[in-house]
């Protein structure tokens, strides 16, 4: 390490350590170090604007730190990284002003992930852009897609016998806003429409998945609409039922798994896979000690 770096070092510690002395009075917690080693570059280079905070937003940033604080907490000393300010610092700022705690909560997800060596690769500064495009629903939807590949829908259609060609009955049914509490339940088929122009979700009309069991509980579950459908049934020459579905992209799967946090679903699953490939490999093993080899 040359002089220039070392004074570089030197500076990002220093200006976290001033930065850090607002919000916590011991810098000696072991889970405070982590904050100011994590965090080092971006406080250098882009806490300027602090100083032009009222008491309510530096109140909020203070909240924020703590639940950043908790996020890392678990993560090894000798495993914290430096978060790339190109990424830290607009995440750093979105937080002085961001008061749902829904979106906060992506936002501080994707910072802790930066800021271990474990996964600091999932982590992008695009990332940040497409947080900042979602809504408080979005958001929610965002974390129900979590550790799932493929969201199944129903849409029904029918050809009028008046001419007038076809007509669907419904927007495409996937059963979020019965799942899930939402603000705006109704603003659903926006919502997946926000999400495929943000590359998350790619709406595959016509395709159906091979678990049939999906559309039998989503047909069970809009009982209601489909009834009042065959109502009007003697209006059409035939009334269509579309099984199809959304899938989640690759883009949209590292955006998810870096936004949201891992759950015990993803751990079972983790471990479902270990135990399968570790059976492929002890299969492979025998087979080769049978060979001879």
């Amino acid at each position: 390490m040359d002089l220039s770096e070392g004074s570089v070092i030197v500076g990002s510690i220093l200006a976290s350590q001033k930065f850090l002395l607002q919000f916590y009075s011991d810098l000696a917690q072991p889970s405070v170090q982590k904050v100011g080693e994590a965090l080092g570059t971006v406080i250098e280079f882009g806490t300027s604007h602090l100083n032009y905070l009222g008491a309510k937003q530096k109140a909020l940033l203070a909240i924020r730190l703590e639940q950043y604080k908790e996020k890392i907490q678990n993560i090894p000393s000798e495993q914290i990284t430096s978060v790339p300010p190109e990424l830290g610092i607009p995440v750093f700022q979105r937080l002085t002003y961001t008061k749902n705690d829904e979106i906060a909560d992506l936002f501080l997800e994707l910072l802790a992930k930066a800021s271990s060596k474990k996964s600091i690769h999932l982590a992008q500064p695009r990332f940040t852009q497409i947080v900042e495009f979602l809504s408080v629903d979005e958001a929610r939807i965002i974390s129900f897609l979590r550790g799932k590949e493929y969201l199944p829908y129903l849409s029904l259609f029918g050809e009028a016998k008046d001419g007038t060609g076809h007509r669907y009955f419904t927007p495409k049914l996937t059963g979020i806003e019965k799942y899930l509490s939402l603000d705006f339940p109704e603003a659903v088929p926006a919502y997946l429409d926000n999400l495929i122009s943000l590359g998350i979700l790619e709406d595959r009309p016509g395709r159906r998945l091979s678990n049939l069991t999906q559309y039998f509980t989503l047909e069970a579950s809009y009982k209601e609409k489909f009834g009042q459908v065959e109502s009007e049934q003697e209006k059409y020459f035939t009334i269509t039922k579309e099984l199809c579905h959304f899938h989640i992209t690759s883009f949209g799967m590292k955006f998810i798994s870096c936004v949201t946090k891992k759950t015990s679903d993803d751990e079972e699953r983790d471990t479902a896979s270990t135990r399968t490939y570790s059976l492929k490999i002890a299969i492979f093993d025998e087979r080769y000690i049978k060979r001879g080899n």
